[in-house]
């Protein structure tokens, strides 16, 4: 109960937060004009709205455009975008000039009518503080995503290398582009240098993006036959997403073209993938069912904010980054939960280790418990240095140990523990030594010091011999002749 009453807390200040902004009461207008014949090419709208009744001393209007657009505020003309730079998202900031005057504002639009946002008057402090309310706290959850993006790739690269890690990385970096998006407004108040145009790639790109990183986490999740079928659905949405960016790069059409697309593919995924994602996390063996309850916040809001805006042609309501919130808080949770399941598999793999080596001591050691370790070790440095046998080439472990009369187990354990190497790097040695002492030769081919000394190939010879040197054998010889 204690994570479902933080949740529940951490939900209600984030929708107390950004709605304490929302309801702030904004100027009316009059809508005196509508143009659009066949001859035109785009739409236009005026508001026009009376500024009278203004006690303040210093006054100021808050204007969000993301058209095309005029304004005339008490005879002073102002146009966005300015000219040479493209339409984007932006706050202005006006201050009123004189009192009881006409503030007009025109939109133009190429797609369908225009809307006009919010508008506010007031001092300059109380706009701010009305901004701050809107938008602050998306900014703040989109460092809050940001923040447990990283730490998830962290765990993927530098703990684990767990790719579900790595698939919720990429869902919290699109949740925090959407979320700082939406929270555009303080932004662009805040740091005007930052370019109004990108808002509109950022917005719609992440929007987009979104039920495609969304499904390949669940795809990644989910470990049963829909796995495939999760993927192939965010390859689709992702290829959505690339045909969007051309098409607007271009300038062929613009983001809010592909929206009503965009709508019905997300239905559709709903239907598609929903109801098994919904078998498999309520199921008792996986313990998701809190991860479904964060799923079904997510898209209860998508949804709601998407005919919201779909009615309204605007985002002023953004309920997503509040569902997102939830199911991002709820995955935070099982992420941790994650972490310390792989922290304690990785603590038992170990211990197993452990245990296996300690039990593979105990049993070589009980091999060898009937042999004179001593003697054998004699016998086998005799048959390596006055018989010779490391010059036949197809000298192996089991042949040394037929001649010492022990099995082949036996062999190997007393090498390695009592010499202190494997066989292959004790032959070697014996081998490479008795070349060293074949090249300090002048007349000795190089080839012929590799066969004779038990190598099958020169290549062989050479990586062994500059292994075990640091120095190929022709550098060799040619030390050898210098000193």
């Amino acid at each position: 109960m204690t994570h479902f009453h933080s949740l529940c807390f951490s939900s209600l200040i984030f929708l107390f937060g950004c709605s304490h902004g929302w309801i702030s009461k904004p100027l009316q207008f009059d809508e005196i004009n509508e143009v659009s014949t066949v001859k035109s090419i785009y739409f236009e709208k005026t508001y026009v709205a009376q500024l009278t009744n203004i006690t303040l001393e210093s006054a100021y209007v808050l204007v969000s455009v993301n058209l095309e657009t005029s304004i005339n505020l008490c005879g002073s003309k102002i146009g966005y975008p300015e000219v040479g730079k493209k339409i984007g998202y932006k706050m202005l900031l006006l201050p009123i000039p004189i009192k009881d005057c006409t503030l007009k504002i025109l939109l133009r639009s190429g797609e369908n009518i225009p809307s006009l946002n919010k508008v506010f008057v007031g001092s300059l402090s109380d706009l701010w503080i009305l901004q701050i309310k809107r938008d602050a706290f998306l900014i703040l959850f989109a460092l809050f995503y940001l923040l447990f993006a990283l730490i998830s790739l962290f765990i993927f690269f530098i703990r684990f290398s767990d790719v579900r890690f790595f698939s919720l990385a990429i869902l919290l970096f699109t949740a925090s582009a959407y979320s700082i998006s939406i929270g555009n407004g303080l932004i662009g108040l805040m740091f005007s240098f930052i370019p109004d145009s990108i808002w509109p790639h950022i917005l719609f790109g992440s929007l987009y993006l979104f039920p495609c990183t969304l499904l390949f986490f669940l795809a990644i999740l989910i470990k049963n036959k829909w796995a495939i079928r999760f993927k192939y659905g965010a390859l689709v949405l992702f290829l959505f997403w690339v045909i969007v960016e051309i098409f607007v790069n271009f300038e062929i059409a613009q983001y809010n073209t592909f929206l009503i697309a965009f709508h019905l593919l997300c239905v559709f995924a709903l239907l598609v993938y929903f109801p098994p994602a919904i078998r498999y996390l309520i199921a008792p063996k996986n313990d998701l069912s809190f991860i479904l309850i964060g799923l079904s916040f997510l898209l209860f809001f998508g949804f709601l904010e998407m005919g919201i805006s779909y009615i309204t042609k605007s985002l002023e309501i953004p309920l997503l980054p509040f569902g997102i919130f939830v199911f991002l808080l709820l995955l935070g949770f099982w992420g941790f939960k994650s972490y310390q399941n792989l922290d304690q598999k990785f603590e038992h793999v170990t211990e197993i280790k452990q245990y296996r080596q300690v039990r593979l001591d105990k049993n070589s050691k009980n091999r060898i418990s009937s042999l004179n370790e001593d003697q054998i070790i004699a016998d086998l440095v005799r048959l390596m240095e006055i018989e010779k046998v490391y010059l036949d080439e197809n000298l192996n472990l089991n042949i040394l140990a037929k001649r010492l009369s022990i099995r082949i187990d036996q062999l190997s354990y007393l090498i390695n523990q009592k010499i202190g190497k494997p066989f292959s790097h004790f032959l070697n040695e014996y081998r490479i030594n008795e070349a060293c002492n074949l090249l300090k030769k002048k007349e000795t081919n190089i080839l012929n010091v590799a066969f004779s000394v038990g190598f099958q190939s020169k290549s062989a010879f050479n990586s062994a011999f500059k292994k075990y040197t640091g120095k190929t054998p022709t550098e060799y010889r040619k030390q050898i002749i210098r000193s």
